[in-house]
């Protein structure tokens, strides 16, 4: 919510910093404003880990049998990067109504958006669905890339564990 205040180009000037944000968010509109958009939070970790995790291993036994060290970070990286697009082309409409029910400010009158799947729904028959893959480039730009390094973190530390401490 914070990160979210901050960063909204109608917000520019209005804090003067991370604590400024969170006294006035506090004093404005009290504690509960901070769980603003934790439902559509959970959709969007749901959708990406579900799409993350349900695909790396089906993935990675399709792509071609590692004959190397380096071909084995080189399936894994490829595998955690396909999981990563899929995760967020899943959980990229969850994001942007996140972003919204946060963004909202109360003295603008009531929110447009308070639960995940009607705020989608709003959204897709206002905007068009497109307008729920906003910002869809550079996120999976950074979360293509940051599954394969996901994956490949996680099969070398699960290795290591393996090899040391059992």
């Amino acid at each position: 919510l914070v990160k979210i205040r901050l960063q909204a180009k109608e917000n520019a000037g209005k804090y003067l910093g991370t604590m400024d944000c969170v006294r006035k968010i506090y004093t404005e509109e009290g504690i509960r404003a901070f769980a603003n958009g934790l439902e559509a939070t959970v959709w969007r970790h749901a959708l990406w880990n579900g799409g993350y995790f349900g695909s790396i291993f089906a993935i990675r036994g399709m792509l071609p049998k590692a004959q190397t060290k380096k071909g084995e970070l080189a399936v894994n990286f490829a595998a955690g990067a396909i999981g990563g697009i899929i995760g967020t082309s899943l959980n990229t409409p969850s994001d942007v109504v996140k972003t919204r029910i946060q963004n909202h400010n109360p003295a603008n009158g009531p929110p447009k958006y308070t639960t995940f799947l009607a705020g989608a729904r709003t959204i897709a028959r206002e905007e068009g669905l497109r307008a729920l893959y906003k910002g869809y480039v550079p996120k999976v730009l950074r979360l293509g890339p940051g599954g394969g390094i996901l994956l490949v973190v996680y099969e070398y530390v699960t290795t290591y564990m393996r090899n040391h401490w059992m």
